[in-house]
């Protein structure tokens, strides 16, 4: 490589660094975004269930997991008090 060619190359190079950087900088300062149900403090959890129709049965499952959630909940209560 010639010298402007090399001369060139570099200043590409800090080009792609530099922008690279306010990239992330940008990343950075942008607000945050969550899904629904998602906060800082908290996240919620739901299922689907068939609680009718041929195969209510199975909505047992759903039941019982809500209440498991439902537990987990009342301890992280007690636990932050």
């Amino acid at each position: 490589m010639q010298r402007t060619e090399v001369g060139m190359l570099k200043q590409w190079t800090a080009s792609l660094v530099l922008v690279g950087a306010l990239g992330i900088v940008a990343g950075a300062a942008a607000e945050k975004q969550y899904a629904p149900g998602v906060s800082d403090t908290e996240i919620k959890i739901g299922n689907t269930s068939p609680y009718s129709g041929a195969t209510s049965p199975y909505g047992a499952i759903g039941k019982s997991e809500a209440a498991y959630f439902a537990m987990i909940n009342d301890q992280g209560q007690r636990a932050q008090d």
